[in-house]
């Protein structure tokens, strides 16, 4: 028998990525208030410190909190690519180096959502505190695993 390390890697990855959209991605903070937003609430499209904000805004911070509300549909690819890699992978229709860079690809959205985060971050440095947290984590994480459970696949040098 195969060893099954990268398969049950793979789709254990897998699991902890759709866990992960229903745990707080975002934290925004502004005084004595706290909101946060879940991956499904992102890739809505919610603000999460519009409500907080609403008296102090600036010019900068209503530019960068309208590119965070905008729906993160990279996220949701991110979940069919992963999906479809693990089954591609499973049937053996693609070849692990294709797989690799699909999986690789997958982790765009997040460098994207991070570049939205640090522009709030900016524009809002006196008015809130905007931080990552678990759910974030867990899905960067997740498909750091993935791309490991494809890397490991038997059958030949990436």
């Amino acid at each position: 028998m195969p060893n099954e390390t990268p398969k049950r890697l793979r789709w254990s990855a897998v699991v902890l990525v759709v866990a992960s959209l229903f745990l707080p991605w975002l934290k925004v903070s502004c005084s004595s208030q706290v909101k946060t937003a879940t991956g499904l609430e992102l890739i809505q499209g919610v603000d999460p410190g519009r409500e907080i904000t609403e008296s102090h805004d600036t010019g900068a911070y209503i530019k960068a909190s309208q590119e965070l509300a905008r729906p993160k549909w990279g996220l949701a690819l991110t979940l069919g690519v992963i999906l479809v890699v693990a089954i591609l992978l499973a049937t053996k229709a693609v070849s692990k180096v294709a797989a690799l860079g699909l999986a690789a690809a997958s982790m765009l959205p997040l460098a994207v959502l991070g570049w939205d985060v640090m522009q709030l971050k900016n524009a809002a440095r006196d008015l809130m505190v905007v931080d990552f947290e678990s759910g974030f984590w867990l899905c960067t994480v997740a498909l750091t695993l993935f791309i490991l459970g494809v890397w490991k696949e038997p059958g030949g040098q990436p």
